[in-house]
């Protein structure tokens, strides 16, 4: 009985001996490389950024064309085949031009109302999630959208100087007038002329250009600024009226009595004279 007792734990041991050694095999055995997984490849939302006459906004006057240039972030073969170009206009939207994929494209294109309207293009069976929704509920990024704003005319400013040639510490004066067709037709052209500032510039040869001050046009659009220049050089000078937006009330007449009158929104764009030369000699 003892005999067979021993035996038994002779075979328990030889188990458990057999058991750690294979363990202590696999612990030893070197380990296998991971295989490196092939990452799915992830492509980009291409999205389509748009600038006009070179800018990110443009302002011009009904009647006038824009430059629309485009470029695709990320140009694709599989891309669709066409690219819409949108405009909202108020709470309208308009396909304006229909485009060939490529990285870069551009058209012409002229406004048919007075107004602003907000540009962006778009690759059909692109799904946006920009923060901008457009009137045709597509959300897109803000840079992606070039704006044209469109006014009814734009004025014109002429700018003189008299004298031409000073000495450091002389006067000369600086006038000019701001005039445009709106205004010779109304009985208010006040309206206008309370509203628009006139700011003169000027700059020394290849110095950078600097304000010099501004003037207010009287009724008859003039206006006029003294200025005592404090260094010797060659001055360049030019005005810029501002732009405005509001009313202008038309009256019709008959044998030069008045009949009736008409209110109605009217937007001009300011504009810039032609550059004047003063000489300041020490």
């Amino acid at each position: 009985m003892n005999l067979s007792y021993g035996l038994k734990i002779l075979g328990v041991i030889s188990v458990l001996l057999f058991v750690i050694g294979g363990v202590v095999f696999i612990s030893q055995r070197p380990s296998q490389p991971l295989t490196p997984s092939t990452p799915k490849e992830v492509k980009e939302t291409p999205f389509v950024i748009l600038s006009v006459n070179g800018e990110r906004s443009a302002s011009l006057v009904l009647g006038e064309e824009v430059n629309v240039t485009g470029q695709i972030s990320e140009y694709r073969s599989d891309l669709a085949q066409k690219i819409n170009v949108y405009a909202d206009y108020e709470k309208e939207c308009m396909l304006i031009a229909v485009i060939e994929p490529r990285e870069t494209f551009s058209f012409k294109w002229k406004p048919q109302n007075v107004g602003l309207y907000k540009i962006y293009a778009v690759i059909p069976g692109i799904e946006y999630q920009g923060l901008f929704t457009t009137n045709s509920g597509i959300k897109v990024d803000y840079e992606c959208i070039a704006r044209v704003k469109v006014y009814n005319e734009r004025a014109v400013i002429t700018l003189e100087v008299e004298p031409s040639s000073i000495k450091v510490g002389e006067v000369v004066t600086i006038q000019g007038k701001v005039s445009n067709s709106a205004v010779k037709s109304v009985y208010n052209p006040e309206v206008y002329f309370d509203y628009v500032s006139v700011t003169i510039y000027y700059r020394i040869e290849t110095e950078k250009e600097e304000i010099l001050g501004n003037a207010k046009p009287i009724s008859d659009g003039s206006f006029s600024l003294t200025w005592i220049p404090s260094l010797p050089g060659k001055y360049l000078l030019r005005a810029e009226v501002s732009s405005w937006e509001g009313t202008l009330t038309t009256t019709s007449t008959f044998f030069g009595i008045p009949q009736s009158s008409e209110t109605r929104p009217y937007s001009i764009l300011g504009a810039s004279s032609a550059p004047l030369m003063l000489e300041v000699n020490p």
